[in-house]
């Protein structure tokens, strides 16, 4: 009886404890203000390592990037870089990062060592495991250091204005000043070697690009401290061919008279997929200086497509950028786009071009006018009528293979056999519809309902 007796004041004592608990734990909870709103931040810019041994994360709050990690995958090992940015893994046993907006880092995460390097404005890997520094521009180019990731300098260059990797990130094609300018590739691959491709007392080079698969390089070379257009020269040289070509536009007789080589921005020149050829824009230069001008009297031509004030605000398309074309092989220019058709795109494989006039159905009742679109074999230069009537905000798309083009009319998706020179409608007998109820155009957006380049 006595057993028993205890037995229960036992399980009375521990029931007494258990309904104490969270009387005797529980804590008053602090209210939420918007003062603590900037406490909590956001995870990102997560990578990996090539193996995956090691994470690399940020916290980011609204002032700005906080501190970048790195993790051990699998003992948790953590390294720490205080307002670190652009982190990368070089290889799997290194770390590269920017702390404090110019100081470069370059993290050992087996030997757990750190090296610095100060003034770095931006870097780049190169091949998994080179790594190229540029300091800031002082006006002269940036200073480039070529570094091993342990740290080991390959290659100082001052002097760098413009820079561009290949597609394997393997080579590096620059322009520089100094004395005497250079254009040259620094290939890191295979041992580190350099090749001068062209240097000049009297030109300066700008805007270098790359051939898709790295085949061949192009840039432009420049009179020192002249402007845009004033003698602009356009370079070109195959990887597989030691001879550097020039297209001169003050020379080649094919040139459009009055235009100059639009040559602000890299973007504007484009190796073809075959890489022997080049696609670039010609700019009217005759009107540059009347550019922004509004006359005392104007004079307004009623037969003009827009009214004198659309032309004063947006441009006249008579000087808009125009495609051209050059194959440096046969020294032969083609102006892509003509005074007639100043708008141009190029198809899949870049063999066909369709141009049409923005404003050749201006006046009407639309904001923007039908188009009328031509399409011209780049090859032979023959061409012909592709397409009427079709409304400004339906887009082309070009299959990659260079073969087809589709597009959105009426109520049904079309595409267009440029071998063939035939249209066939593909949603005609399908028992959906495919446009607004009120407008001809696609109900969803053109790329999430066909997508065929």
């Amino acid at each position: 009886m006595k057993l028993v007796k205890i037995k229960k004041i036992r399980h009375v004592v521990i029931a007494g404890l258990i309904s104490a608990c969270p009387l005797m734990g529980q804590v008053p909870k602090k209210a939420v203000t918007t003062a603590d709103y900037p406490l909590w931040g956001t995870l990102a810019g997560t990578a990996l390592s090539p193996n995956g041994r090691f994470a690399s994360y940020s916290m980011e709050y609204k002032q700005g990037p906080d501190t970048l990690f790195v993790k051990a995958v699998d003992n948790g090992r953590t390294f720490t870089f205080a307002g670190g940015r652009e982190g990368h893994f070089v290889g799997e046993q290194h770390f590269a990062c920017i702390v404090n907006d110019s100081i470069f880092v370059v993290q050992d995460l087996k030997k757990d060592t750190r090296s610095t390097v100060k003034g770095v404005s931006e870097y780049q890997v190169g091949n998994g495991t080179t790594l190229l520094l540029f300091g800031r521009d002082n006006g002269n180019g940036s200073l480039l250091n070529v570094l091993h990731a342990d740290g080991t300098v390959l290659k100082t260059l001052p002097g760098i204005t413009s820079w561009n990797f290949n597609p394997q990130a393997a080579s590096l094609l620059y322009c520089s000043l100094g004395k005497e300018n250079t254009v040259g590739i620094i290939k890191l691959d295979n041992g580190f070697t350099e090749e001068l491709l062209m240097h000049s007392d009297s030109l300066q080079f700008l805007n270098p690009v790359w051939h898709g698969a790295g085949k061949a390089v192009a840039f432009v070379g420049r009179p020192k401290g002249k402007a845009e257009g004033t003698g602009d020269r356009l370079y070109y040289r195959a990887m597989d061919d030691r001879q550097l070509h020039c297209l001169d536009p003050t020379l080649h007789p094919g040139w459009p008279k009055g235009h100059i080589l639009a040559s602000l921005f890299r973007d504007n020149l484009v190796i073809a997929g075959d890489g022997r050829r080049v696609f670039f824009y010609t700019r009217d230069h005759s009107t540059d200086s009347t550019t922004g001008q509004i006359p005392a009297v104007r004079v307004w031509n009623t037969a003009d497509k827009f009214l004198q004030a659309h032309a004063e605000r947006y441009g006249s398309y008579q000087t808009w950028p125009r495609l051209a074309m050059w194959t440096p092989g046969s020294d032969k220019f083609q102006n892509i786009a003509t005074p007639t058709e100043q708008n141009a795109q190029l198809n899949g494989t870049q063999s066909h071009a369709i141009t049409f006039n923005p404003i050749d159905n201006a006046p009407g009742s639309k904001q923007q006018p039908d188009r009328d679109c031509c399409i011209t074999d780049l090859s032979t230069g023959k061409k012909g009528l592709f397409l009427k009537n079709l409304p400004d905000y339906n887009a082309l798309y070009m299959s990659p293979d260079g073969k087809h083009i589709a597009y959105f009319l009426g109520q049904d998706w079309w595409v267009y056999s440029i071998p063939e020179n035939q249209h066939r409608n593909l949603t005609k007998n399908i028992a959906t519809h495919f446009a607004d109820a009120s407008e001809s155009r696609p109900g969803i957006f053109p790329h999430m309902a066909l997508r065929v380049g």
